[in-house]
């Protein structure tokens, strides 16, 4: 979600930005933080990891998909109706056939058909769009595809969550760091990561899991938001460097290496793709 807009905005504004994202499982994420291996974040807010810094950068709800020429038509199903339809989810573990609202619907006494279970949050279009099933997931990642899908609301409530951003505190001033999370956030719309909601995360306490996606960005060329300097470095681990403006641009074996992860995430005990 956050993630693709983090890639327009970087292509946009600095294309000599390299993003590359993996998943990675929610207990490893911390780790890649604390090595280097990753420096940014993006999971739901009870999956951030415990001692980094957390930003939060957008809220997210979850509605009902469906293709164009739904034969079920456009009204909003009712529980009955949504119950009797035959659905896909995304497990994030891979091969689940159960998912939050499984969940929520047994609290109540119901039940579904999970017809299709992928990985992959991209593939449950396609599934959507050559069949009659049905999928919930967040409705910004839907609004995507909304020149074939239809998006309707739930026929039950379902908390949303807050998507976050984390990294480091050791990377909290660095300015190349500094300036992609403003690239980050200015993507997403979110506000400054100077506000008063800046803290530490906090550790999840129910033990959820998350898929996160972590990657590294190089840069050749002073970042074009931040004029007064220029970041470079020469190996991976170094910090970064910066001069005033005026000084030699960076050659190619001084360019800037920092990693960022971005991730699909959810709101329940089970795995957060799980829909």
């Amino acid at each position: 979600m956050a993630g693709l807009d983090l890639v327009r905005r970087v292509a946009a504004h600095a294309p000599g930005v390299r993003l590359a994202f993996r998943n990675v499982p929610a207990n490893a994420a911390g780790a890649l933080l604390e090595r280097g291996e990753a420096d940014l974040l993006i999971a739901a807010d009870f999956a951030v990891p415990r001692a980094t810094i957390a930003r939060p950068l957008l809220r997210e709800r979850y509605v009902m998909a469906q293709r164009h020429g739904h034969p079920r038509g456009l009204a909003p199903p009712d529980l009955d109706a949504y119950c009797a339809l035959r659905h896909v989810i995304v497990s994030g573990d891979g091969g689940g056939l159960r998912g939050f609202m499984d969940e929520r619907l047994h609290a109540l006494g119901r039940s579904r058909v999970v017809a299709v279970s992928v990985q992959q949050y991209h593939l449950a279009p396609l599934v959507l769009d050559a069949t009659d099933y049905v999928c919930a997931l967040p409705e910004r990642f839907l609004l995507r595809f909304a020149d074939r899908l239809d998006l309707l609301p739930l026929p039950i409530e379902v908390d949303g969550f807050t998507l976050s951003a984390a990294w480091h505190p050791r990377l909290h001033a660095d300015p190349a760091h500094r300036w992609l999370r403003g690239a980050l956030f200015a993507a997403v719309g979110a506000r400054t990561e100077d506000g008063p909601d800046m803290a530490p995360a906090r550790a999840s306490s129910d033990g959820a899991r998350a898929r996160h996606a972590a990657g590294r960005a190089r840069t050749t060329r002073r970042p074009p938001s931040r004029p007064r300097h220029r970041t470079t470095t020469r190996t991976r681990h170094e910090r970064a460097r910066h001069t005033r403006s005026g000084a030699p641009a960076p050659c190619a074996a001084q360019e800037r290496r920092a990693s960022a992860v971005a991730a699909p995430a959810a709101v329940t005990n089970t795995s957060p793709a799980s829909s």
